[in-house]
């Protein structure tokens, strides 16, 4: 696996732009801002999401989207992802679930397969930014209906690199899938639409779903 020196002037002329992204657009998701301008466009008030990991993008969904089922797995952070949703008056547009990762994980942990409540084809759009994400995504191939998306973020780590990204710890071509799971995402997914968005430090990507 390639692993780009942290210690250069481009990475931290790339780390200094993206912080002050991120600075000044505090309330939207902490994905590529690509990623982020796409979305923005592509969300209608009438789109069903879910979502592993809460945050900015959880608030963010809620006020472009009809609803968004989000989960969660750190006590301590869903505590204040709570609070501001109810100070920002969306609770009614957010299902927001506490499930802690397993220490000894059975077949089907809870964290993951809480999707199966969703009926298939089902959902405009997931997103994948969690733990466990190979497992989470995987899951969620069936939700997602046609013409909905998926997204990855940090996808660099996981899937092998495709367009000749800068961010370290990238998976190339020879390195292959960072699991047995996100190859058979890769091999589930290969007919499907994808674009990958990278800022130097991380890539995000999308698959539209035929």
């Amino acid at each position: 696996m390639h692993r780009m020196s942290h210690w250069s002037v481009p990475y931290f002329y790339r780390y200094f732009k993206s912080f002050l992204y991120f600075r000044q657009n505090r309330e939207k998701p902490w994905l590529t801002k690509e990623v982020n301008e796409l979305l923005g466009c592509w969300i209608r008030k009438s789109d069903i999401g879910f979502e592993w990991g809460s945050g900015s993008s959880t608030y963010w969904f809620a006020q472009k989207a009809k609803f968004i089922t989000s989960i969660e797995h750190n006590p301590e952070w869903h505590k204040i992802v709570n609070k501001k949703i109810t100070d920002k008056s969306i609770a009614h547009k957010v299902k927001l679930n506490l499930l802690p990762e397993q220490k000894t994980p059975p077949q089907e942990e809870e964290y993951v397969q809480i999707i199966k409540k969703i009926k298939d084809n089902t959902l405009d759009f997931c997103l994948v930014d969690g733990i466990l994400r190979d497992q989470c995504a995987l899951a969620s191939l069936q939700k997602i209906k046609k013409g909905g998306i998926l997204v990855i973020d940090d996808i660099q780590r996981y899937f092998p690199d495709t367009i000749n990204t800068k961010a370290p710890y990238a998976r190339r071509e020879g390195d292959g899938y960072q699991s047995k799971t996100w190859q058979k995402v890769g091999k589930m997914t290969d007919g499907w639409r994808q674009i990958r968005f990278s800022n130097g430090l991380k890539d995000t990507g999308i698959f539209f779903k035929p």
